[in-house]
């Protein structure tokens, strides 16, 4: 009986090392993009709250084409600014800040990645 226990622990060792290489490609492989910044203005500051505002920009390519409109804060990052950070950083209609797209050049990672930051244009 100890003999049985024995394999299955070497079994279940060997098993457990197989399914945990860390020398593998990740899933995607490695993947290159071209990477554009583009002018985000504000258009709106809505609050929500007495403590929290959603921000909509207008997003314009680098020829001042529009990219896309009505962008929300809110919609692309998943939370609402405090009110106090908007007060803090001066976040006013007008005010130009940086949208970043990714476009995928080689691999098979996310072909499209989109990033409106608070970064000042």
């Amino acid at each position: 009986m100890k003999k049985f226990y024995f394999f299955y622990y070497i079994l279940l060792a060997v098993t457990a090392h197989a399914c945990n290489d860390d020398s593998a490609e990740p899933t995607g492989g490695p993947c290159s993009y071209t990477t554009k910044i583009y002018t985000a203005t504000v258009i709106d500051i809505e609050k929500k709250d007495s403590t929290h505002a959603d921000i909509f920009f207008r997003i314009n390519d680098e020829a001042g084409n529009l990219y896309r409109d009505s962008v929300s804060w809110f919609i692309e990052n998943n939370n609402w600014l405090e009110i106090s950070q908007v007060e803090k950083d001066s976040i006013l209609t007008g005010k130009k800040y940086k949208y970043q797209v990714d476009k995928i050049k080689t691999g098979s990672c996310d072909p499209d990645i989109e990033k409106l930051t608070l970064e000042k244009f």
